[in-house]
């Protein structure tokens, strides 16, 4: 009765036990046939996801590889806490021995919607049973538009956030009964946040547990139009429009643009340095950019619109003919207005220039450019068309009469 007690309770143990997968706390005993899995005493490996969730109107992450770095030292080797589970009131000794690890980098493709998988190595055996804490923090990839993990404001001076991997090494209960099972296992694994004071790391426990590391993708749009008016416009004139966008920064670092920019609308001859041109895309090259300078050409009533902008680009839109020629230029923008030239013949070609940040996901800044050339249409001389409508008609009268009499000499 006591063996078949026993085996019940290890068999009661091992169904109470979590799937691999860390969503949240997750635990998993010793299965026979599950070894490499789960025996404590040989490397493991386990996963986490990581996400990326892109935030506005077009929005589209770009492809990327997101890393994590270990910090600090291997925790203890255990956790005593409060009576709300909410503050650490007591910890063990460093544990000596306990293997390293490794975590993996988490692809994705331009466009990826769903998580990435991390992969969590142990460098070989835990020594003892313990809790085994190793902090690591997610590497900062400087990719404009991508709000990373941090406590602060990451556009400014972040504050780095930090992540624990929490792994309970307990003893196995069917190395009882069976001398080929491991004596130890791994019984829980979690994923939490962590805090960092001067030079030592803990978990938080006032944070929930994580089910996956999440970086947001934010984007906006810039639409320039152009707008031709007055007695003298030339309605068909192609402007030459330029528009210089800049990377943001992240604390001291200028980020890099990686995405692509899609541009839609009426605009033609669009040219691009820095970055690639094709059908309705500006494509970064792979190491992205930091400076992209467009062009293009719009007629009266024409407009481009630039969608998938990276959160924390800047932008300064210039018309090169503006004030020109008898022109009065106007500009109705979203952001700031710079008019160094606004009418003139033959006036400086420095061009009114509209410049902004585009801030995030609900940003849609627009540069809307007005060029009116009208004169004053000189007068003094009677246009009017009357006295040679009466003209026109004393002269048919005149011919019909002639003919009249013609015909009557005839007979």
């Amino acid at each position: 009765m006591k063996k078949i007690a026993a085996m019940m309770l290890a068999l009661i143990m091992v169904l109470s036990m979590a799937s691999v997968a860390m969503a949240g706390e997750t635990t998993q005993s010793y299965i026979k046939g599950t070894e490499t899995a789960w025996d404590a005493t040989k490397a493991t490996s386990f996963t986490f996801d990581k996400k990326i969730t892109a935030d506005g109107a077009d929005a589209e992450i770009p492809a990327q590889s997101v890393t994590f770095e270990q910090v600090g030292t291997t925790a203890k080797t255990f956790e005593k806490l409060n009576d709300a589970g909410k503050e650490v009131v007591s910890v063990g000794d460093d544990i000596t021995g306990a293997p390293s690890l490794t975590l993996s980098a988490a692809s994705f493709i331009k466009g990826q919607t769903d998580a990435s998988a991390v992969t969590v190595t142990t460098s070989g055996a835990f020594p003892q049973t313990g809790v085994y804490t190793y902090f690591f923090k997610e590497i900062d990839g400087n990719i404009a538009g991508e709000v990373y993990t941090y406590d602060g404001d990451a556009t400014t001076q972040p504050d780095e956030k930090y992540f624990a991997v929490k792994i309970t090494v307990v003893n196995n209960p069917e190395a009882a009964t069976d001398d080929t099972a491991p004596k130890l296992i791994i019984g829980g694994v979690a994923i939490r946040e962590a805090k960092k004071e001067d030079t030592s790391y803990s978990i938080d426990y006032s944070a929930e547990k994580l089910g996956e590391i999440e970086n947001t993708y934010e984007a906006g749009s810039l639409k320039v139009s152009k707008t031709v008016t007055g007695n003298l416009g030339d309605k068909s004139k192609k402007w030459n429009f330029t528009v210089v966008f800049t990377a943001g920064t992240t604390g001291a670092a200028q980020d890099d643009v990686k995405s692509e920019i899609k541009f839609t609308g009426s605009a033609t001859d669009v040219a691009a340095t820095g970055a690639t041109v094709g059908t309705g895309v500006i494509t970064p090259a792979e190491a992205g950019w930091k400076t992209a300078t467009v062009t293009f050409k719009l007629t009266d009533s024409q407009d481009i619109t630039f969608s998938n902008i990276p959160a924390g680009v800047t932008y300064t839109v210039m018309e090169s003919e503006a004030g020109m020629d008898g022109y009065t230029t106007t500009v109705t923008a979203s952001d700031t207005i710079e008019t160094e030239s606004t009418s003139g013949k033959d006036a400086v070609a420095t061009a009114a220039q509209v410049s902004g940040t585009i801030s995030g996901k609900t940003d849609k800044d627009t540069a809307d450019y007005t060029n009116d050339k009208n004169i004053p249409v000189d007068t003094g001389v009677s246009v009017t068309v009357v006295p040679y409508i009466m003209i026109l008609a004393v002269a048919m009268m005149g011919a019909a009469m002639m003919i009249t009499r013609r015909r009557k000499e005839e007979v």
